[in-house]
């Protein structure tokens, strides 16, 4: 069963790359206006010692949340990019958010939805507990997961913290953030056992799985082929009724 189900669904793959050769190009412009803007590198120094870029490990609180819109960390991976994934209904859980215009400016934590004293005490918060998570999704390093039952260790949304990972990687990981979506994918491939639902890398082994599935070699995958995954597996797994076999195959 397990193999006609693949082949089935191989063939609808198949099918779907030859008619949708050009179904990326809007995502694939607002990732290549992300990461110019972004950046995972150091910063670039021009010979007049300016900073032409910073990468994204030196990150500023203003430039991780403000109120100028579209020029913001957080507005361009919910928003600005979202032709590369949705992240859907959020909530604002970036770990930490500029409030509306005050004087002098405030930031809240939306972890506890507490407002910070001052400017100084949000900007150590972001240095402390924010960046380092950043920096390990960019990096995708493996000592690291946000849980999301113990609401203790949560400072910023699985979803977007998988979006963060995603865009930095996306070779690595499906854009595909949602957990009920991932959930059935890995019950049809077969993996359901294997994968962790509280780990922003949960889409890692299940792209690993679809590959093989899909007679797709791994050194092939870049950021064009994981968007043509998303486009064609993400409305046959969205709901859960559609986990009924006959369902997702026809």
């Amino acid at each position: 069963m397990s193999k006609d189900k693949y082949e089935n669904l191989k063939q609808q793959w198949e099918d779907f790359c030859n008619n949708n050769d050009n179904c990326i190009g809007e995502a694939q412009t607002q990732y290549n206006d992300f990461i110019k803007k972004f950046p995972k590198q150091k910063p670039t120094i021009s010979e007049n010692q300016e900073v032409i870029c910073n990468g994204i490990a030196n990150i500023q609180l203003e430039q991780y949340t403000n109120l100028l819109q579209n020029e913001y960390f957080t507005n361009w991976v919910e928003r600005k990019t979202k032709a590369c994934g949705s992240l859907g209904a959020t909530y604002s859980k970036y770990g930490i958010k500029r409030n509306a215009p005050s004087e002098p400016e405030s930031y809240k934590n939306t972890l506890n939805n507490t407002d910070f004293q001052n400017k100084q005490e949000a900007e150590q918060y972001f240095s402390n507990t924010i960046l380092p998570q950043i920096k390990m999704l960019v990096d995708f390093e493996d000592n690291y997961k946000i849980d999301t039952e113990e609401k203790s260790n949560l400072t910023m949304d699985i979803r977007f913290s998988r979006k963060v990972a995603y865009l930095y990687n996306p070779d690595q990981l499906l854009p595909i953030f949602k957990n009920d979506v991932i959930a059935a994918m890995a019950k049809f491939f077969d993996v359901e056992d294997k994968v962790d639902l509280k780990s922003y890398k949960v889409t890692e082994l299940l792209l690993k799985k679809i590959c093989d599935v899909f007679g797709i070699q791994l050194q092939r995958v870049d950021f064009c082929i994981t968007q043509k995954l998303m486009r064609f597996l993400y409305p046959k797994f969205e709901n859960s009724f559609l986990l009924e076999l006959n369902m997702i195959l026809h």
